[in-house]
């Protein structure tokens, strides 16, 4: 029996098996692999042919096939690797055997419950059955199932790079729950929780498909937007709020007025040297004068390519049908 012979009986016994893609591989050419979805995931290497991430081959092709057509013709050209999520390194596995198939050295990497992975002449096969629990805790939030804090930051480091490439804008908002410590303390944790989802949902809608959205911590979110500048910031801003408002509104309990905070950046061009980490400083401090600005208000600041601010932050006033003024302080 030779190595591709095992290769076939293990994808025969659990389609879960797949090879890797390269991270740069554009988006439009994986069409003939999301053409059967009887294989709902694929691996990604990366410029060295490690094994980086997984990408869901059914998300691709919902991006590939959006209402909008803008949309639709964004993500034709975006690196399969911008959307593949973080992997259960195959290293972390207890146990690695070495074995011979008709003279093919290959090395299996066990688990508690079985085989994990196959590597052969440097290329990784992994059951995906076996790893996508864990791969699904490290991933998501468990309370609102979104995105979580290590999923934002690594995207937002692809998002900067990116945007430094093409030169295009990028905004970074965290949002902060008004009141929300008094939603658990009178009402419950388990209520908190379930307000928090309202949260995540409300803001998942608000979004274009090709922004992101996380929970970045407590009662905060973070959200990317792209192609945004300071001339149309006040936009996302204001169907975040709008969206969350109509179900907060239906939600809290009417002792308690749950409003959102905004802290946002803006960079127009970006570096590829720019910290992504200096970027999310300036939107917490943002989000501070949001704060201690009354709550309920948005600020933001326009950066320049390295991350500098460069002018105070700035309230957005928005009323309610969205007039926007900005008020420099």
């Amino acid at each position: 029996m030779n190595i591709q012979t095992v290769f076939e009986a293990k994808r025969a016994l659990d389609p879960g098996w797949q090879c890797g893609i390269p991270a740069t591989t554009p988006l439009r050419d994986l069409r003939a692999h999301i053409s059967n979805l009887d294989v709902r995931y694929a691996l990604v290497e990366n410029e060295n042919g490690v094994i980086g991430g997984i990408v869901d081959l059914q998300r691709v092709y919902e991006l590939l096939n959006a209402d909008n057509p803008i949309e639709r013709a964004r993500w034709q050209d975006v690196p399969v690797g911008s959307i593949a999520e973080v992997l259960v390194p195959c290293a972390d596995a207890p146990e690695r055997t070495a074995r011979e198939a008709g003279g093919a050295a290959f090395t299996t990497v066990n688990d508690e419950i079985g085989t994990a992975a196959v590597v052969v002449d440097g290329e990784t096969f992994v059951n995906w059955n076996r790893i996508n629990a864990a791969f699904m805790q490290n991933h998501l939030d468990p309370v609102t199932q979104i995105p979580g804090r290590q999923s934002f930051n690594r995207r937002l480091n692809e998002e900067v790079g990116r945007a430094a490439r093409g030169e295009q804008s990028l905004a970074v908002l965290l949002i902060d729950l008004d009141h929300f410590k008094a939603v658990n303390d009178l009402h419950g944790h388990r209520t908190g929780d379930a307000l928090l989802r309202t949260v995540a949902e409300s803001l998942r809608r608000a979004v274009r498909s090709y922004d992101f959205v996380a929970r970045f911590g407590g009662d905060e979110f973070a959200v990317l937007c792209n192609g945004c500048g300071p001339d149309n910031i006040h936009l996302p801003v204001a169907r975040l709020r709008d969206s969350v408002d109509r179900q907060l509104h239906l939600f809290t309990p009417t002792c308690v007025d749950v409003t959102l905070s905004i802290g946002a950046t803006v960079l127009m061009h970006i570096d590829e040297a720019c910290c992504s980490e200096t970027i999310v400083e300036q939107a917490d401090i943002c989000l501070y004068h949001a704060k201690r600005g009354g709550r309920a208000t948005a600020f933001f600041v326009e950066l320049d390519r390295f991350a500098r601010p460069k002018s105070p932050p700035r309230e957005l006033i928005i009323p309610r049908p969205s007039t926007v003024v900005v008020v420099n302080e």
